[in-house]
């Protein structure tokens, strides 16, 4: 570790509680040092347990809803395209309870799959929550745009069946909506729902509202 400042040495003995998980200091769990293992800079003061515990991770998870399937067969053929190691964990020939894309000698890529541990839709896992809840949605949405966002979209798989049409500049008439996985179009409030995210978010063409 570098030596520290005067000013970091006054900091790091006025601090009262553990810089990680927050609780005081005691007899059996004193205070420690915790620096960047890389560069070698003080980072702050942490219970001795907590400072064992931290260490750098060698993996960067990747989490997607219902991944195991056939969007999982997507990904690892195009991370296959270089020599670096994919490692698997198959449920079967056709799933995939997870996999990990080597980027570095000691640091990969893991792609999970939550709904393994969440075994239900998004729509239902996200009703659970209350929307205060949606901390990273409100860094970028105004309350107006997230109430609008928190909710299962609305979306014309089955007419979206070629690249020109991600340049339509309208949105298509409800009757494009029609899914026939389900033998159903939306409804009359669902369409409205996607008339109003396309004024609201000033929607330029179905790009755009793919991207959304």
């Amino acid at each position: 570790m570098l030596e520290l400042t005067s000013e970091k040495v006054i900091a790091h003995e006025n601090s009262d509680r553990c810089c990680i998980c927050k609780g005081e200091f005691t007899t059996s769990d004193y205070k420690a040092k915790d620096h960047d293992h890389m560069q070698g800079y003080y980072r702050g003061a942490p219970h001795n347990s907590c400072n064992l515990k931290a260490r750098v991770p060698h993996f960067l998870p990747i989490i997607m809803h219902s991944l195991s399937g056939y969007d999982s067969h997507l990904f690892i053929r195009e991370l296959g395209e270089d020599e670096k190691t994919i490692d698997v964990i198959p449920e079967n020939s056709e799933k995939y309870i997870s996999f990990s894309k080597r980027v570095k000698k000691r640091f990969s890529l893991r792609f999970l799959d939550s709904c393994r541990f969440m075994p239900s839709s998004l729509e239902k896992l996200a009703s659970n929550l209350h929307e205060s809840e949606f901390k990273n949605v409100q860094k970028y949405f105004s309350n107006e745009e997230a109430s609008l966002l928190l909710r299962k979209g609305v979306y014309p798989y089955d007419y979206m069946d070629n690249f020109e049409k991600f340049c339509e500049t309208d949105l298509p008439p409800k009757d494009k909506f029609y899914s026939r996985l389900n033998e159903q179009n939306i409804i009359d409030a669902d369409y409205e729902h996607a008339q109003n995210v396309w004024r609201k978010f000033c929607i330029k063409n179905m790009g755009e509202y793919t991207d959304l």
